[in-house]
């Protein structure tokens, strides 16, 4: 099977014959959560649920070596508004979670590296998770001051 893009610019979104690949984090950002991969990502789980997009299982994995750190912090910090920016943040986190459970196909959760935050709370979401001696999990919301989201609690 080969693998193909949903669109040139986008390679957070690839289907290989049966399997949506999504690739949720930035590996140039230590694996943060990627804000524009979550939305391409929530785009392709909504065309499954409509019937749009045929697919047979979700893969999910990271860019790098982390599949998902969670929040970018610095990020965080350097926003003008705080409340605003990680209000934003989290609706889109939470868009594509509920996009992931409406696609409503098998969803495996390829976990290398770091899966912190909102990486852990994806991971929760997954039906088979695979990780292996390099595997950290890891909750850290209460490290930066806030509480679980991503239906982690």
């Amino acid at each position: 099977m080969t693998s193909t893009t949903t669109s040139p610019a986008d390679s957070a979104v690839t289907q290989d014959g049966d399997v949506l690949v999504l690739r949720i984090s930035d590996a140039g950002k230590g694996g943060a959560l990627d804000d524009a991969s979550l939305k391409s990502a929530t785009t392709a789980l909504r065309e499954i649920a409509r019937g749009e997009r045929e697919v047979g299982a979700i893969l999910l994995l990271g860019a790098g070596r982390n599949f998902c750190a969670g929040g970018n912090v610095r990020d965080f910090a350097s926003a003008e508004h705080r409340p605003t920016f990680i209000r934003a943040l989290a609706d889109t986190f939470h868009d594509f979670v509920t996009a992931l459970l409406d696609a409503d196909r098998p969803v495996v959760a390829g976990v290398r590296g770091w899966a912190a935050g909102a990486g852990l709370s994806i991971v929760l979401h997954a039906d088979i998770a695979i990780g292996g001696p390099s595997t950290n999990l890891r909750p850290a919301y209460t490290g930066i001051g806030l509480s679980p989201d991503g239906g982690m609690t």
